[in-house]
């Protein structure tokens, strides 16, 4: 691959990497990232997770009905912090929907057999067409920079 192409590549890494920045709202002008902070609120998150992990494995162990309770509230505060009414009532359908399926899977076993079913069929539904068309996508994005720098080299 001449080195006009590999320039290329760069340069469209490097504006991928921008947009996505921009996208994430990760970009300097709009919130620099500061990278001590930013470990310590990472450390701060994790630690905040895995005292929630511990206490809802605790409940679990020890109070199913509230652990059901709590877990149902989690939910619902998640629902209510979407902003997009419509999403959060799809989110919500969603979830009753999958609630629904997996009470009446009847044993662990087939329940965890359904969650995984479930999770693939959406994966190789959904997820996977989009990356491969992500990934088509990059390729076309690589394919015209490749042409314009071979273009500015003559």
């Amino acid at each position: 691959m001449p080195s006009s192409g590999i320039q290329g590549i760069v340069r469209l890494k490097r504006n991928a990497t921008i947009l996505v920045m921009r996208v994430l709202r990760l970009d300097n002008e709009e919130a620099p990232m500061n990278q001590p902070l930013w470990k310590e609120e990472s450390e701060k998150r994790r630690e905040e997770s895995e005292k929630r992990h511990a206490r809802m494995a605790r409940l679990f162990k020890e109070d199913r009905l509230g652990f059901e309770r709590e877990r149902k509230r989690l939910f619902d505060e998640f629902f209510s912090s979407v902003e997009d009414e419509d999403l959060r009532q799809r989110l919500r359908s969603l979830q009753a929907s999958f609630e629904t399926k997996m009470k009446h899977a009847g044993s662990a076993h087939n329940r965890f057999v359904l969650a995984q079913t479930l999770f693939w069929d959406n994966f190789h539904n959904n997820w996977e067409p989009g990356i491969l068309q992500f990934s088509e996508s990059l390729k076309n994005l690589e394919r015209t920079y490749s042409a314009f720098d071979d273009k500015q080299d003559s």
